[in-house]
């Protein structure tokens, strides 16, 4: 089975912050959970805390702007479905006028001959 792609990366990414014996602390990476790929860096001075705090905010509207997204390519589906709809429905009117009027022909046509 084929892994699917998460659409809202920081929904499931994790944080961490490597210590080096010279250095000491590194910067706070927020990085996605499977591949570990690194989505932004945080400073250092941050307590872990507030490294969460700021995860838990950008979550919040990133979840937000996806859910826009969502709305906004729906109402765009429903617009271009709807103008499909009309013009089936149009297609649908001329073929059956069409179709009465080749109907009342043929009823001429087989008259005459009867």
């Amino acid at each position: 089975m084929e892994d699917r792609k998460d659409l809202i990366d920081l929904a499931h990414a994790h944080v961490t912050q490597l210590t080096a014996d010279k250095v000491g602390k590194g910067p706070w990476r927020v990085q996605k959970n499977k591949t570990n790929e690194t989505l932004f860096t945080l400073d250092k001075a941050y307590n872990e805390k507030q490294v969460f705090e700021i995860l838990d905010f950008a979550r919040k509207y990133e979840l937000i702007a996806f859910n826009a997204g969502i709305q906004y390519q729906k109402e765009l589906s429903d617009t271009y479905w709807k103008s499909i709809e009309s013009g089936l429905k149009r297609v649908i009117t001329e073929l059956t006028a069409a179709n009465d009027k080749l109907a009342d022909r043929l009823d001429t046509f087989i008259g005459e001959e009867a």
